[in-house]
């Protein structure tokens, strides 16, 4: 980004005043419109200085986000939004190891200090831009939390071509902001509704399940050697930042869109897993096991296996205990029990091939890493597996409802008669 940014920002802060002004609704939106004049602190710092990481001017860029952030939590809470526990924690337990093996090393004290207090800010600012039910919120906070982390990637990590999407996203934050502000009324909705009403997020949940099984495909057609045997290697092989004498290869960026893709199909599936839990507890559960699936799957994709082994591994095992947890929580019906069934004999024969690897009994390959893909397959089968049930059910619903609603219209218009 450079200080073109401000032809953006300052038009929009001006246009947003003036309606808030106009509408008089300049007491409401006061807050969200605090946080977006706060981002010119963080454009001017960031942006038109072109500060280096290890500077006070990048420390005041964070701080002059970290307000934004500030200002539009406080904004939501007026409103009565409430972040949510799961989502928080989730965040935090994908965002605060990658902090920790990968922005750190590369960050003065002071600067690590402030990114991991601006990281803790942004997760509230996105739990509670989801609690508002606003979608322009959602894109708004939803973009300029990805373009945060694309910023870290390029700036501690060296990582190249992420670059290139801060500007857009920033953008798209900020119209988000705006729009937000002059056409985005805060109604905060329960977060976890009916089956019913969640129903089109089921649909993105399985597009985004096929994306993510695509671009796993893909990495393994893209790397160096184009050697990638699924049956003698592990998943997370694809996505180390070097292969051989190539530096961040494109299996690399692949994995990472796959694993992303899978979190957040996982993230936008558990709402309608918990709607259709038996029980208030088990609803509760459930919104955690989601979380820790997604949170798992995110960290995985962050820390790749080359760069930390331990807390890759960390990943691998809150995505299992989380998957786990959904299945156990949400007990099968009629031919789940199929799927249910096939995703435990995986993962159980996953850990005897790993126990027999470590006693030496039985070689690393082929037997570990092709039980890995069969436990990612099976439980991925019964994600699908439990939307499509899910839709069907809710499809039965609405069907036994329609000539029930026209009966009752007919008598209605009987009894006006």
């Amino acid at each position: 980004m450079d200080c073109r940014i401000l032809y953006v920002t300052l038009p929009l802060l001006a246009v947003t005043i003036v309606i808030a002004y106009l509408r008089r609704s300049l007491r409401r939106d006061c807050p969200a419109i605090l946080g977006l004049a706060c981002t010119l602190i963080g454009d001017y710092f960031l942006a038109m200085t072109h500060a280096p990481k290890d500077s006070l001017a990048f420390i005041y860029g964070v701080i002059g986000f970290s307000m934004a952030h500030c200002c539009w939590i406080v904004g939501f809470l007026r409103e009565g939004a409430r972040p949510h526990p799961p989502i928080i924690l989730g965040l935090l337990w994908a965002l605060i190891p990658y902090i920790y093996c990968r922005v750190l090393p590369n960050a003065v004290q002071a600067v690590g200090v402030a990114m991991i207090a601006y990281t803790v800010l942004s997760c509230i600012s996105l739990a509670s831009a989801i609690a508002t039910g606003c979608p322009f919120w959602w894109l708004a906070i939803g973009s300029l939390f990805v373009s945060d982390c694309c910023i870290t990637f390029g700036t501690f990590t060296d990582e190249p071509h992420l670059g290139r999407f801060v500007a857009p996203l920033y953008v798209m934050a900020l119209l988000g902001v705006a729009a937000a502000i002059v056409f985005g009324k805060l109604k905060v909705k329960p977060p976890y509704g009916t089956v019913g009403r969640l129903r089109p997020m089921l649909i993105v949940s399985l597009v985004l399940y096929a994306l993510a099984l695509a671009a796993f495909v893909t990495a393994m057609f893209a790397t160096p050697d184009g050697q990638y045997n699924p049956l003698r290697q592990m998943l997370s092989y694809l996505g180390r930042r070097r292969i051989g004498d190539v530096l961040f290869p494109p299996c690399h960026y692949w994995f990472l869109a796959g694993m992303l893709l899978s979190s957040l199909s996982i993230a936008v599936a558990t709402p309608h897993f918990a709607a259709s839990a038996r029980k208030p507890w088990m609803a509760l559960l459930v919104r955690y096991c989601g979380a820790a699936t997604a949170s798992g799957l995110t960290l995985i994709a962050l820390v790749p296996e080359d760069i930390c082994i331990q807390w890759h591994n960390n990943g691998c095992y809150a995505a299992a205990a989380g998957g786990g947890g959904l299945i156990l929580l949400l007990w099968p019906h009629r031919w789940e029990w199929l799927t249910v069934g096939i995703a435990f004999i995986s993962l159980a024969g996953f850990q005897t091939a790993l126990a027999l690897h470590g006693a030496k009994i039985i070689t690393f390959s082929p037997a570990v890493p092709t039980m890995q893909k069969a436990v990612i397959l099976s439980f991925m089968v019964w994600c699908v597996w439990r939307i499509l049930g899910l839709l069907r059910g809710n499809a039965r619903k609405e069907s036994r409802k329609a000539p029930t609603m026209k009966k009752t219209r007919d008598n209605g218009k009987n009894a006006v008669k």
